[in-house]
């Protein structure tokens, strides 16, 4: 059993300060991310169905097609960076990774 004396105290930590620029900044980002990967799934679908109509969309389709997929992995790199910020430690020790047995 520990044993404490009434004059020992511990100080609670203080209570971490949030950036809230940068959260601001990345929750607009986000936000804006998922919004223009909606319209470009949108314009994607548009052009498919001009493709079964017969008229040539096949460039409207590749390039909404492609740009809807950045948007959406740079809303998910973005996502990850915002909740890294809400985290308490931010920054997480690194693992070392596996070494190859020396031969």
């Amino acid at each position: 059993m520990l044993v404490t004396s009434p004059h020992q105290h511990r100080a609670a930590p203080a209570p971490r300060q949030l950036p809230r620029g940068r959260l601001a900044l990345l929750a607009l980002a986000v936000t804006g991310c998922v919004v223009v990967w909606g319209l470009l799934v949108v314009l994607a679908v548009g052009a498919g169905r001009q493709l079964e109509a017969g008229a040539g969309a096949w460039v409207a389709l590749v390039a909404a097609t492609v740009g809807a997929a950045a948007c959406l992995l740079l809303a998910l790199l973005l996502g990850v960076r915002l909740t890294a910020l809400l985290r308490e430690d931010p920054h997480p020790p690194r693992t070392p990774g596996r070494r190859v047995a020396g031969r």
